[in-house]
């Protein structure tokens, strides 16, 4: 593990992480999803929609990588408290998206499906008809909804999880590595 990826604080008090997934295995897999959506999309000019905050590390990486021109464009959505999908997505904000261009949802993780469901009906809402989506974790024992996604980082299983731009409670996102929470006081 690199020094710098220490968790320096006690904020998630209860917790311990265990490390899931390494920086060098995520930049090695953000960096194949790249080049698979680059020639995916090759002269189409996609946009990527970053959903906020969780996916901001994610998106931008794979940004980075792409080979083909894009844009990217950002939405706020949460479903979650704490560590519970509420089941219900509020949106705070959804800038201007053009309906004859592709669109890409890039999201942290999938998890019930509740927060991809729902930015892909209003998008579609919005007369958007070329989507797919993109997410660098999904939980498939968990989501339950008919949206298929395009683009799959890792599979993982139904835990709680910190880094790379996912959070518990605001803390953890600046952490390289993808860490499973563990409480101290129940185990795993």
């Amino acid at each position: 593990m690199d020094s710098r990826d220490v968790f320096p604080y006690q904020v998630v008090r209860d917790y311990d992480l265990f490390p899931l997934l390494t920086e060098e295995e995520v930049v090695g897999r953000v960096r194949q999803m790249s080049a698979q959506i680059s020639e995916d999309y090759a002269g189409k000019n996609p946009i990527l929609l970053c959903v906020l905050k969780g996916a901001y590390v994610f998106c931008s990486d794979l940004s980075r990588a792409m080979t083909i021109p894009h844009e990217m464009e950002f939405v706020k959505l949460s479903s979650y408290q704490g560590q519970q999908s509420s089941g219900e997505v509020q949106e705070h904000f959804l800038t201007h998206i053009p309906a004859e261009r592709p669109v890409i949802i890039v999201e942290d993780i999938a998890d019930t499906g509740t927060t991809i469901k729902y930015l892909a009906e209003r998008l579609r809402s919005l007369g958007v008809t070329d989507l797919c989506i993109a997410t660098l974790l999904r939980k498939p024992d968990q989501y339950r909804v008919e949206e298929e996604i395009a683009y799959v980082g890792f599979d993982i299983a139904n835990r709680f999880v910190v880094g790379y731009g996912l959070d518990y409670m605001g803390y953890g996102r600046g952490l390289r590595a993808v860490y499973e929470m563990i409480d101290k006081n129940l185990g795993r």
